[in-house]
């Protein structure tokens, strides 16, 4: 019986996190009768390398999740995750009067800009007291 993977890959595996449920244990194949010591030496040489990377992927991204843990200021999240955006804002909003009234009477401007003539009708308005 040839054995392609010893304990010692699924042991740095299992103890990485990292699961496969077809890795449950040592793998094996069943030789014929010549004796050899080992079918594909490429393919053990390559899952060997996959696996030596997936494991310091995963170290890594632990690493730099704990830095984040650690560095972040906020003391009142709730939970683990990125936070996209959390902005806190007091202002005292200063606005003229016919700017209220136009939009209340014509609706928001199209484009981002007031007619110039139903301003200056509001504003004649105002000035008259007839608003």
């Amino acid at each position: 019986m040839v054995s392609l993977f010893t304990g010692s890959i699924l042991t740095v595996v299992s103890g990485s996190g990292l699961n496969n449920p077809s890795v449950s244990s040592v793998i094996s194949i069943a030789g014929s009768s010549s004796s050899s010591s080992c079918c594909c030496p490429s393919s053990t040489v390559f899952l060997k390398t996959l696996t030596d990377k997936l494991i310091a992927m995963t170290t890594s991204l632990q690493t730099q999740f704990a830095e984040l843990e650690a560095n972040s200021n906020s003391t009142t999240v709730a939970g683990k995750g990125a936070m996209l955006a959390h902005i806190s804002i007091k202002a005292n909003v200063i606005y003229k009067p016919e700017y209220m009234i136009y939009i209340m009477r014509y609706g928001p401007p199209v484009n981002g800009k007031f007619d110039p003539v139903y301003l200056d009708l509001i504003r004649i308005e105002l000035q008259n007291g007839t608003l």
